[in-house]
């Protein structure tokens, strides 16, 4: 988990260790960013609370689903309130996806779908 003045080097990979060629980079945002790194093995969601983890609402964030496996999906819904979240999202392996909101967000929540499955995010 990194959060503030990681070295510009750093980047998001996929599951075989490649670079996805999205570099984490301390300047992009004076408040910093945050990269979320772990697993999803129970069907129980995990709560990423940004507010927490920042000290204030997210705005873009990159989502990766570094498995390699075909049936690794997990979804992602995004929270604007902190209590209320949207449809979910199904993130596929291998699979980056970035967003850019003009509305601050405070909580993502994911789900495995089927198998474990493995993620990077990053929150700015």
């Amino acid at each position: 988990m990194a959060k503030y003045g990681q070295a510009k080097s750093d980047s998001l990979r996929d599951g075989s260790g490649a670079p996805l060629g999205v570099t984490i980079d301390p300047s992009c945002s004076t408040a910093g960013y945050k990269v979320y790194t772990n697993s999803l093995t129970s069907g129980t969601p995990t709560v990423l609370d940004i507010v927490t983890d920042l000290g204030r609402d997210g705005t873009r964030m990159t989502i990766v689903n570094t498995s390699t496996l075909s049936t690794t999906n997990f979804t992602v819904e995004v929270s604007y309130d902190g209590t209320t979240y949207g449809d979910a999202i199904t993130v596929y392996p291998t699979f980056v996806r970035g967003f850019n909101y003009f509305i601050s967000f405070k909580k993502l929540r994911l789900t495995k779908v089927t198998t474990n499955s493995t993620y990077d995010i990053l929150v700015v």
